[in-house]
């Protein structure tokens, strides 16, 4: 609770300022997601992607939102967000990480149609 008030007084302080602001949403976001408050972190992950699209922390946000989706079973939705790390992002660490996430989403998808 006190890392969430400090992150929120950081935001309203620097909320347009790449690199403080984004920082802020993406470690809330993580922190929601540890908590597994999936939605809660999706509102701050879609932050930073939405707001902060060419910032160094966007590629960590689809990421992040890529993995709620799959805890909340939306595959369709996780490819999308891993799709975007994959397309837009080409030159991030987590590009690897995303094409394998697609990969597992993929051979869910064909496994659950068989069912």
């Amino acid at each position: 609770d006190e890392a969430s008030l400090v992150y929120r007084q950081l935001i309203r302080k620097s909320h347009k300022k790449a690199g403080v602001a984004d920082l802020a949403y993406l470690r809330l976001g993580n922190m929601y997601y540890e908590e597994k408050k999936y939605r809660s972190a999706i509102q701050e992950f879609v932050k930073v992607a939405e707001q902060f699209e060419s910032g160094q922390y966007a590629d960590d946000a689809y990421f992040r939102l890529g993995q709620c989706m799959v805890d909340l079973g939306n595959l369709e939705d996780a490819q999308i967000f891993f799709g975007a790390v994959v397309k837009s992002y080409r030159k991030s660490p987590l590009v690897a990480p995303a094409k394998k996430k697609l990969k597992e989403i993929a051979q869910r998808m064909k496994s659950e149609k068989k069912r």
